[in-house]
């Protein structure tokens, strides 16, 4: 509801893209290659919104921002580069590979 409200209310000037976190990438091997990538797509995604979703791993965050250490620790349910804590460091990597939205 949210992209048909986003459409109709705008005129269709908004995007919206799905951010979606891929978990055991050790058994989903996404980063392997695009194939892979698009399998996990097509087996989680609903039809739908496969155009509209991009995945990302805790692993991969962790490669692309390493030496980020939590003084703070929360325990292991919490990793600085998973999902509840480094959500933002997914949406920074989406912005560099998508320069032609403005944020």
């Amino acid at each position: 509801s949210m992209i048909a409200e986003l459409s109709m209310a705008s005129g269709g000037r908004y995007h919206v893209h799905l951010l979606v976190q891929v978990k055991e990438d050790g058994k989903h091997p996404i980063w392997a290659d695009h194939e892979a990538y698009l399998k996990r797509i097509n087996e989680t995604i609903p039809k739908e919104f496969q155009g509209l979703a991009t995945l990302w791993t805790e692993t991969q965050m962790l490669a692309l921002y390493q030496g980020i250490y939590d003084l703070w620790t929360r325990g292991p349910d919490l990793p600085v580069h998973g999902v509840y804590r480094g959500l933002s460091m997914a949406m920074q990597h989406f912005a560099y590979l998508h320069p032609e939205y403005d944020y």
